[in-house]
């Protein structure tokens, strides 16, 4: 299915359930039954499924072909799965050996550890009011925030603000409206990307100014570490915590759905006879969410577990000013005992 265009479908759909005509007692079923691998999350099977799931339509996912789990094994040939992953990247066996939605695309992708039928909810994701909202922001003039819980040990991310060609004044009362309005009553922890202390020519105010002119109060995280950011995301998503994922994605988070599934990705450097990639991530229209993200986390000290003693960054988790929840007045709500 992931080859017809959409349009196929929408003829398909007009001509089912009409024959036998309802004088000789009508169709006792009628529909349209595809076969597919997963294509990838810009593709109308995607949209239709995932995200629109219009009523009476179903979607049934087959077990991966490498898992115990994997079906018709007595029909095939022995090894046939071990011969199809053999000279395909991770990504490629992830939709066509997985059956995983992905990216074949020419980069590499930066969370090889994330598995959307793992760590996707197959439903959006409610907040907790009994815990702080933690709320990482990238900014740039494409600013975009994740909106996540840390509960009982899994970290979900609840939903995000994505835009496009906005300051961080703009940005900042849209964020507000929007956790106002989606919110209420919760005490939120903001961290943002430390680049935003660096204070603009024209009128010397920096990002964190400016989203404290909308009553936002954020602090910037302890490290822009790449290696550090990467890892304090990879290491939830690689844990299970007693029998669950560690870190789970609300359907809410589309943007992030897509940019964790390859869309976040290193491109490949064109060397010949072999393949390299980038050491940093491509600064796609996906980079500014998931690196919201990790800022967040990052806040929160999910990367202090990789830093060691003697790291240059070990001493800012105990600064009382970057330290985890020390001190801080909440954006909007109150602060709730817990």
């Amino acid at each position: 299915a992931r080859e017809v265009p959409k349009a196929v479908l929408d003829m398909l759909q007009g001509r089912v359930g009409r024959y036998p005509r309802k004088a000789t007692g009508g169709p006792t079923w009628f529909g349209v039954i595809m076969d597919t691998n997963p294509p990838d999350s810009d593709h109308w099977w995607f949209r239709l499924f995932e995200e629109v799931k219009p009523p009476d339509w179903a979607l049934y996912h087959q077990p991966a072909g490498d898992s115990p789990e994997a079906e018709n094994l007595e029909n095939l040939p022995d090894g046939y799965y071990d011969r199809l992953k053999a000279g395909h990247s991770e990504s490629w066996v992830d939709i066509y050996v997985r059956g995983n939605y992905g990216f074949t695309t020419d980069g590499k992708a930066v969370y090889p550890e994330y598995s959307d039928t793992i760590h996707c909810a197959r439903e959006e994701l409610d907040f907790d009011p009994d815990y702080p909202v933690i709320i990482g922001i990238d900014f740039g003039l494409t600013p975009a925030a994740t909106i996540s819980q840390d509960i009982g040990g899994q970290w979900r991310v609840l939903d995000e603000v994505v835009t496009d060609d906005m300051g961080a004044l703009r940005f900042g009362k849209q964020l507000g409206k929007h956790l106002r309005q989606h919110y209420p009553g919760c005490e939120f922890i903001v961290w943002g990307d430390p680049a935003g202390e660096q204070r603009a020519q024209t009128d010397e105010r920096t990002p964190f100014d400016m989203l404290a002119a909308t009553g936002i109060n954020a602090l910037p995280a302890p490290t822009n570490d790449f290696t550090i950011r990467r890892e304090s995301v990879a290491n939830r998503l690689s844990t299970l915590d007693a029998g669950r994922p560690a870190f789970l994605l609300s359907q809410r988070a589309r943007q992030l759905r897509k940019a964790m599934m390859g869309g976040y990705q290193y491109k490949r450097v064109q060397v010949r006879g072999d393949e390299r990639y980038q050491d940093k991530p491509d600064k796609g229209p996906l980079s500014h969410v998931a690196e919201s993200l990790q800022y967040g986390m990052v806040g929160e000290g999910e990367g202090s577990a990789i830093l060691g003693g003697g790291s240059q960054y070990a001493d800012d988790w105990n600064n009382p000013i970057n330290g985890r929840r020390r001190n801080k007045e909440p954006v909007f709500g109150y602060s709730r005992k817990r």
